[in-house]
């Protein structure tokens, strides 16, 4: 049968969104597929989106077919597709919990709850919906990303940001699950962020990524915003 999804790009970071009525379809197995850059529509990760009575439901997938707890420039991509149902707070949900998300001149959306959760050998790890490995350096530029991020990942288990500077930074990373550098990340924005924030008493962050700007504060929790929009809208035949 035929599944309509749309292309969107959150500062550089691509995703395939797709709104599932009912589709008894094996998720990851089609995150493989899809996000294929030569054999599928291409993406960072696939958009699930689901009805609730109580609002939305967001689940996200990695080129690999993993499903991690939350993306942080995927649920910007959530805020802007759900800004046109008329809700007068946009509210979805996760598997890291509820959040809220706004349009103002680009999406913003609330970041899970995060905290600090360990110094280790490397840099600092750190949860902000999923796990992040948090080294600063020097120059971002002078580092090899794909090489020493893939090392680190493996050697704890999480995603990996290089970065440099405070209030105005800029921040690479290496994605678990994409196995690559990305874009951007907006979690891993959130992770620096919540670092800066416990050591120096950081009140808000423009992060300089690849893909773009990134702008990080505190509310009750972390929010995050940045230029996000869809760039097309299509079928594809999947076999359910």
């Amino acid at each position: 049968m035929k599944i309509g999804f749309l292309k969107g790009v959150a500062t550089g970071n691509d995703f395939v969104l797709i709104e599932d009525k009912g589709f008894d379809t094996d998720w990851d197995r089609l995150a493989k597929t899809v996000l294929h850059r030569k054999k599928g529509v291409g993406g960072d990760g696939l958009l699930v989106l689901s009805r609730l009575p109580e609002g939305y439901k967001m689940r996200i997938f990695n080129p690999d077919g993993s499903e991690p707890e939350f993306c942080g420039n995927g649920a910007r991509l959530v805020v802007l597709y759900l800004k046109d149902t008329g809700m007068e707070e946009i509210v979805f949900y996760s598997k890291a919990g509820r959040h809220r998300g706004r349009m103002r001149d680009t999406p913003e959306v609330e970041m899970p709850e995060g905290r600090i959760e360990r110094k280790v050998d490397d840099g600092v790890i750190v949860r902000a919906g999923v796990p992040h490995l948090v080294v600063e350096v020097e120059d971002v530029n002078n580092i090899d990303v794909v090489s020493e991020g893939r090392k680190l990942s493996k050697k704890y288990g999480v995603n990996v940001d290089f970065f440099e500077g405070r209030e105005k930074c800029r921040i690479r990373t290496y994605e678990r699950g994409v196995e690559d550098e990305t874009e951007s990340c907006g979690s891993g924005v959130a992770s620096v962020y919540l670092y800066l924030h416990e050591k120096y008493g950081i009140k808000r962050m423009e992060a300089e990524t690849k893909g773009g700007m990134l702008t990080a504060w505190m509310e009750e929790k972390v929010w995050i915003k940045g230029e996000a929009r869809f760039v097309f809208k299509g079928e594809m035949e999947v076999s359910l």
